[in-house]
């Protein structure tokens, strides 16, 4: 299973978002905090405010803040909003019901699949916004990680 870049840094910019809740912060904040460009940040913002986990406000007293409460925010809702191949994935007893003319083996092989997709986003729904930042605070935080600019879209 291979995540892109983009959507390690979507966790990490609404974690730091977790972390200042309900307080909005701003974008140069969060590229300075977390080692990123402010680019990548507001490249980041759009599909973020899409799906409703972030919300944003234009102007001098605008700001970034997450779009509900940090306790009801998984690692899995963030892995869906970017990473489009996952947004279709249901339940997986559903996965895979309909064979569409498919040879045993070919609905066998979509349905195992499916199975292990969603067991892989299952788990991540099982992880809070708040277990990360529970993590971070035991090990007394960590230094910002440089972005690399080789490619966002890896």
């Amino acid at each position: 299973m291979r995540l892109t870049e983009q959507t390690r840094y979507a966790v990490r910019v609404v974690a730091y978002c977790a972390a200042h809740h309900p307080e909005r912060v701003r974008a140069h904040e969060i590229a300075d905090a977390l080692g990123l460009t402010e680019f990548t940040v507001f490249k980041l913002l759009k599909t973020a405010r899409d799906a409703n986990l972030l919300d944003t406000t234009r102007g001098r007293q605008g700001g970034i803040r997450l779009g509900f409460d940090p306790a009801l925010m998984s690692v899995g809702q963030i892995v869906r909003a970017f990473e489009p191949r996952f947004q279709q994935c249901g339940p997986a007893a559903l996965f895979g019901t309909d064979d569409g003319g498919l040879e045993p083996y070919d609905f066998s092989t979509s349905e195992a699949f499916g199975r292990g997709v969603n067991a892989f986003l299952g788990e991540l729904d099982t992880i809070r916004i708040t277990d990360l930042l529970a993590r971070e605070e035991m090990r007394g935080g960590t230094p910002p990680a440089t972005e690399s600019h080789a490619g966002d879209d890896r």
